[in-house]
């Protein structure tokens, strides 16, 4: 019964989606829905490792560099957040390839927000550099 529910609930927005002329119209789970359904991980996986070889070559396929997870964080959001702070030529990689240094989380937090908490300097002078 919980699977027939669930199903009916993803063709209700699917019917939604597709009949709304604009996004910002819906209502903000519904937004969420769709941005996660469309989000592949991969990219926040690298920035997350400091990977800075796969996050090239991923860039480089057509990865959405402003591309969200289930929190709305972005790759860049992880290198702060997950890399302990020694992520900066990954966060410059990011930057360079076009990655929205305001976008904010679900919760409203910036890459700039959570660098400061933790006090990541040179995160934070490297955001600052590039207009945020």
């Amino acid at each position: 019964m919980r699977e027939l529910a669930q199903g009916r609930e993803k063709r209700d927005i699917s019917t939604s989606l597709s009949s709304s002329s604009s996004l910002s119209s819906l209502s903000p789970s519904l937004r969420y829905y769709n941005r996660e359904i469309e989000t592949d991980l991969s990219l926040h996986k690298g920035a997350s490792d400091g990977n800075h070889r796969m996050l090239q070559q991923l860039l480089s396929k057509g990865y959405n560099v402003n591309s969200i997870d289930q929190e709305g964080a972005t790759a860049l959001m992880h290198c702060v957040l997950l890399s302990g702070g020694v992520q900066l030529a990954c966060a410059d990689l990011l930057i360079r390839k076009g990655a929205n240094i305001d976008q904010q989380a679900i919760d409203g937090s910036t890459a700039l927000h959570s660098a400061s908490v933790v006090g990541l300097v040179s995160f934070i002078q490297l955001l600052l550099m590039n207009g945020c």
